[in-house]
């Protein structure tokens, strides 16, 4: 795949180079620099990678720095008072991989900057807060369990992909906030049964996945809701399964996923759109979103990095693939770009889909 200008790849790799990687081991392995995740994050320079070696660990707060958490399988965070991330500014970015905080939330709190979650886990009894973020973007990550709220978001920008939310009051509560679910489950599994998502106000979209609930209605509240036809409601009472007095439409809409990719790997980026539209696939290097005229979602394209991957005119069930191999290089690890469509035909008009960023590790 020919689609990164060159421009845009000597510029990730120049900043890719200057991060400084230390090595977190609980065990004080060979090469360790610090054995609590709480202590590197504290002290390391901003931008730095934390490459974090199975073990427990104390809970953590990343404070007004950017940084990249890359752990291992079997790094856990037992605590119950969790891990936050707060105050971050808007050129600064958080990544969290491959964590798990099993007994505490995972609080997002006044970030101004790209906060990345993947492959994260909260289950059985963990949730995620984000509260006043500008820009949060969740891939394959599991929130919530058999109590209280699996996610909560308040006056906030976010992207779930590939997740799972669940929650024994309510799946996800939103507040003022505009959100994306995408391939995502979202349930509310307690007794009395809440909603699967509570809305106060703002803007959600949903393409792909489903609600689940048992006793409720799946979607309630007040806001505008815009869900895609390949949405699905489960539950024995869904009459309706939106309530009426949020604005909901069944809106055909493009979506992008895709695949990161550890050194010597492959990144697969997939968009599927509504048949007969014409659609574009972008990558970039992740910047702050930005609205177009004619668009009603914004891009999370850094201007000037931006290429064009891929045209086609979509037929029903046919999805747009491309692909590229991860150079095997150290300084790519932590790397982040990201992925986007844009459909137009004149029934449905000018859409954009979700964003999906990629990492390296």
């Amino acid at each position: 795949m020919h689609c990164f200008p060159r421009a845009s790849l000597l510029g990730c790799f120049a900043s890719a180079a200057l991060a400084q990687t230390f090595i977190v081991d609980a065990a004080n392995g060979p090469g360790t620099h610090f054995t609590e995740i709480a202590t590197a994050v504290a002290v390391v320079p901003d931008g730095a990678v934390l490459d974090v070696r199975a073990g427990n660990y104390a809970s953590f707060t990343i404070a007004s720095k950017g940084m990249s958490v890359l752990c291992a399988s079997g790094v856990t965070v037992p605590s119950g008072l969790g891990v936050t991330v707060t105050g971050t500014t808007a050129t600064q970015t958080v990544l969290l991989r491959g964590l798990r905080s099993a007994y505490g939330p995972l609080s997002l709190v006044g970030c101004q900057g790209l906060v990345v979650l993947q492959d994260c886990d909260s289950f059985p009894s963990g949730r995620i807060e984000v509260t006043g973020c500008a820009q949060v973007h969740a891939a394959n990550c599991l929130f919530g369990g058999f109590y209280g709220t699996g996610a909560t978001i308040d006056n906030s920008t976010a992207v779930f992909r590939d997740c799972v939310v669940t929650g024994g009051y309510d799946g996800m509560h939103t507040t003022a906030s505009r959100v994306q679910l995408v391939d995502c489950s979202v349930a509310c599994t307690g007794y009395p049964s809440g909603p699967a998502i509570w809305m106060g106000g703002g803007d959600l979209r949903i393409v792909g996945g489903g609600c689940s609930v048992v006793f409720s209605t799946c979607i309630v509240g007040t806001g505008v809701a815009r869900i895609d036809p390949t949405m699905t409601f489960h539950g024995p009472h869904l009459s309706p399964p939106i309530d009426p007095s949020i604005l909901s439409s069944i809106v055909d809409m493009p979506a992008v996923t895709a695949t990161a990719g550890p050194l010597g790997g492959v990144v697969t980026a997939t968009m599927r759109g509504p048949s007969g539209d014409v659609g574009a696939l972008l990558v970039g290097l992740p910047g702050p979103p930005l609205l177009f005229p004619g668009f009603t979602d914004a891009f999370w394209l850094q201007p000037g990095t931006e290429a064009v991957c891929a045209f086609t005119a979509f037929a029903a069930g046919v999805p747009l693939s491309v692909s590229y191999a991860v150079p095997n290089v150290p300084a790519m690890r932590g790397m982040r770009f990201s992925w986007q469509g844009a459909t137009y035909s004149p029934t449905n008009g000018l859409q954009a889909s979700n964003p999906a960023i990629t990492t390296h590790w």
